[in-house]
C-alpha cells in the first residue's frame, strides 16, 4: 500500500489490448518531389507545392519564397545570414492498415463492457462503442519539417517573433551532439525558414519555451546531458542570444521542468536528472537563475515532473514520474521549498517516461495520466488526501511510451491525451468527459521513435496541430482535421 491516508489501488492484470488504426490509410507510396508531391497508390492525386512540404490538399502551400523577416542569431549579427530558407524534401512515407482480431467502433477502439470489477471491487473504466469522433489527425495531414535526420528529443510550439503565427523550438542531439534550430512561420502558410540556436552542438534532450526575463517574450530554454543547459533570451523579434547556463555539466539532464515553484510571478526552472540530485533554480525576474535545492532521493531515476497544487492548499506540489524501479511519488510543499514525501502512485516498480497532472474528470481535483514504458499507460482519478485510484489503463500492455501531452483537442472543454511511441505508432485518445480515454486515431510509423510533442495551432484554423519529434528522422507536423 503506498504513502497518504486512501493510498493507492493497484490493479495490473486488465489492460486495454491493441487496437487498429482508424485513419489513413492509403496503400502505396508517397515521393514528396521539388516539383510537387505525388502519390502512387489506388487512389491517385497530385499536388502543386514547389517546397513540398505539405501531404494534403487541405493544406496552406508552402514556399521558400514566402518566408517572413528575416532572423539572426547572435548579439553582433546584424545581418540575415542565418536565415535559412527550408531544405527541398525528398522522403518516402508508407502506409499499412494494422490488423486487430478486435470489433472496431468508428473511433478505432474495441467495444469493450463500460465496466469491469478491480482487485478492490471498484469499477474500471474501459471504453465503449461511440460516435464517429468530430476531429481526426494522420499521416495524410503532415508535413515534415526537415528532411535531415535529426535525433530529435524536444519540441515546442510558440511565437517566438511576435508576428502572430506559431513557430518551433526543435532540440537535438540524444545522444550525440547535434545542432538545434527555431524554425519561423510565415503568416501561417508554414515552416518555411530556419536559423540555428547558440553557437554549439548540444546533446539535447528537451525543450521548453517560456518568458524568463518578463518581458513579455517567449525565451528558449535547452537542457542536455554531459553539456550546458541554457537559456537563450529573445529580443521579441525572434533573435536569440545566449544569456545564461545554469546546471553543471556533469548532470545527467533528462529534462527539465518551467513553472512559478514559489509564486513570485517569475518562472522558475526544475532540472531533472537520472539517477542524481534534481535541482531547482528561482529566476531572479530577469532570467538570471539561482539554485534554491534538491529534490528527490538523490538517487531515483526521475524523468519527468508536473508542478501542481494537488492537496489544494494553495502551495505547489512536485508530480514525479521515475524510471528504473524507483516508485513515482508526490513530493508535498510543506512551507517554502520544503518538501516531504506524500504518496506514491502506481505499481511502485513502474517504468514512466513521462506523466501530465490535469483534471481528467470536471471534479475540479487534479488527475494523473502516466505514459510508461514496458506496460500500458494510465489514468488514475484523484480521490483527496493523497490516493489515486487507476480509472483506466489505456495502449498496448507493452507500450513504450515517451512522451505525453494533454490538450483540450475537440474544444468540447475537456482534457485529451496524445502518447508519442517508440516501436509503435503514436496516438490521440479523446476524453468522454469522465476520464475514459478512446482511441480516434493514430499518426507516425512503427519505424519512427518519436520522443518528443507538442501541440498548438500552426496553420491558423484554429485547431490545434501535433509536432512529433523523432529521433533519427524527420519533426513532422500533423494537421488536425474535422471528420
Amino acid at each position: 500500500m503506498a504513502k497518504g491516508d486512501l493510498g493507492v489501488i493497484l490493479m495490473k492484470h486488465i489492460r486495454l489490448q491493441p487496437v487498429a488504426a482508424i485513419s489513413v490509410l492509403i496503400l502505396g507510396t508517397i515521393g514528396v518531389k521539388d516539383e510537387g508531391i505525388s502519390v502512387d497508390a489506388s487512389e491517385s492525386f497530385t499536388y502543386n507545392a514547389k517546397a513540398a512540404l505539405d501531404y494534403t490538399n487541405e493544406a496552406p502551400s508552402h514556399s521558400a519564397g514566402e518566408a517572413a523577416s528575416s532572423h539572426s542569431v547572435g548579439e553582433a549579427a546584424p545581418s540575415h545570414s542565418a536565415v535559412e530558407a527550408a531544405p527541398s524534401h525528398s522522403a518516402v512515407m508508407s502506409y499499412e492498415v494494422a490488423p486487430s482480431p478486435y470489433k472496431v467502433t468508428p473511433y478505432g477502439v474495441a467495444a469493450y463492457s463500460s465496466s469491469v470489477p478491480n482487485v478492490s471491487g471498484a469499477s474500471l473504466s474501459l471504453p465503449v462503442e461511440l460516435d464517429q469522433p468530430p476531429i481526426t489527425y494522420s499521416n495524410r495531414a503532415s508535413y515534415p519539417v526537415s528532411v535531415e535526420p535529426f535525433f530529435t528529443a524536444g519540441v515546442a510550439i510558440g511565437d517566438v517573433d511576435g508576428d502572430g503565427d506559431s513557430d518551433l523550438l526543435e532540440g537535438n542531439g540524444r545522444p550525440w551532439a547535434q545542432s538545434n534550430y527555431i524554425y519561423f512561420n510565415a503568416e501561417n502558410r508554414g515552416l518555411t525558414s530556419r536559423v540555428r540556436l547558440g553557437d554549439i552542438d548540444t546533446t539535447t534532450y528537451i525543450t521548453k519555451l517560456a518568458d524568463m526575463d518578463n518581458d513579455g517574450d517567449l525565451d528558449a530554454i535547452i537542457a542536455a546531458d554531459k553539456y550546458p543547459n541554457s537559456i537563450y533570451l529573445n529580443d521579441g523579434k525572434g533573435n536569440f542570444d545566449q544569456g545564461h547556463e545554469f546546471g553543471t555539466v556533469q548532470s545527467n539532464t533528462r529534462g527539465l521542468t518551467v513553472a512559478d515553484i514559489n509564486g513570485d510571478g517569475f518562472m522558475d526552472i526544475l532540472e531533472i536528472s537520472r539517477g542524481s540530485a534534481n535541482y531547482i533554480f528561482l529566476n531572479d525576474g530577469k532570467g538570471g537563475l539561482k539554485l534554491a535545492t534538491t529534490f528527490g532521493t538523490q538517487k531515483d531515476s526521475t524523468l519527468s515532473v508536473a508542478v501542481a497544487d494537488i492537496d489544494r492548499d494553495g502551495k505547489r506540489d512536485l508530480v514525479l514520474a521515475n524510471r528504473d524501479g524507483n516508485p513515482n511519488m508526490i513530493l508535498r510543499q510543506t512551507s517554502d521549498l520544503v518538501f516531504e514525501e506524500w504518496a506514491e502512485f502506481g505499481s511502485g516498480q513502474d517504468d514512466t517516461r513521462g506523466l501530465v497532472v490535469v483534471d481528467m474528470n470536471g471534479d475540479g481535483a487534479l488527475d494523473i495520466v502516466t505514459a510508461n514504458i514496458g506496460e500500458a499507460n494510465t489514468v488514475l482519478l484523484n480521490q483527496g488526501r493523497g490516493g489515486f485510484l487507476i480509472h483506466q489503463t489505456f495502449d498496448a500492455e507493452t507500450s513504450r511510451t515517451y512522451a505525453i501531452e494533454a490538450h483540450d483537442l475537440d474544444g468540447d472543454g475537456d482534457q485529451d491525451i496524445v502518447v508519442a511511441n517508440v516501436g509503435d505508432v503514436n496516438k490521440v485518445f479523446l476524453n468522454d468527459g469522465a476520464g475514459t480515454l478512446n482511441q480516434i486515431a493514430t499518426f507516425g510509423d512503427k519505424a519512427q521513435s518519436t520522443y518528443a510533442l507538442d501541440i498548438g495551432d500552426i496553420n491558423g484554423d484554429g485547431r490545434p496541430d501535433i509536432a512529433a519529434g523523432n529521433s533519427g528522422d524527420m519533426t513532422v507536423i500533423y494537421y488536425q482535421r474535422p471528420q
